[in-house]
């Protein structure tokens, strides 16, 4: 994960910025060029936000989550909430390495496995989608990452899991009906 994206979305909550960048060494006044080519460690950066859940709870994880979105940069074409759900997984795969790898190349179209996936399935009228998540981030953080995306382009957006299915029951995958 670029830290870039995790220190913007901590800028409202400094203390708990230095906490978890102290044990990401990301520590000290790092300069905004600089984050955007530094990366954590996936274990690490996912054992946090599975304690930033405990330590804040689920709704800041969510706000953090939300926030990660803001900077976040999109293809010219994307254009609408339905388009940039379409395109969460290419984008979450090209927002992660693997042994060095980004795990999405654009120029050859190659995904790398191994950080599981966004899926989405738009409803026929419009103004919703039934996003499948299998990732290893909590629930909440990818509900924020979801509704962010998609409030960039609709001013009205709901997250909700859609069915019974949770990570956080040990089940692979969530199920989320977003709607705008």
């Amino acid at each position: 994960m670029q830290l870039i994206a995790f220190r913007n979305a901590f800028q409202a909550y400094p203390t708990l910025w230095d906490k978890y960048a102290e044990r990401l060494n990301a520590t000290g006044d790092l300069d905004p060029e600089a984050l955007k080519t530094t990366w954590v460690s996936m274990p690490d950066w996912i054992a946090i936000t599975h304690e930033m859940v405990a330590d804040v709870g689920p709704s800041t994880v969510y706000t953090i989550g939300k926030k990660i979105t803001e900077r976040a940069m999109v293809p010219p074409e994307i254009d609408s909430a339905a388009a940039v759900l379409m395109g969460m997984d290419v984008a979450f795969h090209m927002n992660h390495r693997r042994e060095g790898v980004v795990m999405f190349d654009p120029q050859t179209g190659t995904m790398l496995d191994g950080i599981g996936h966004y899926q989405c399935e738009l409803h026929a009228d419009g103004n919703a989608a039934t996003m499948t998540c299998s990732t290893p981030y909590p629930c909440e953080m990818d509900r924020g990452i979801l509704a962010g995306f998609a409030s960039r382009f609709e001013p009205a957006v709901s997250v909700s899991h859609a069915s019974s299915t949770c990570r956080k029951k040990g089940d692979p995958s969530c199920v989320y009906l977003v709607q705008w």
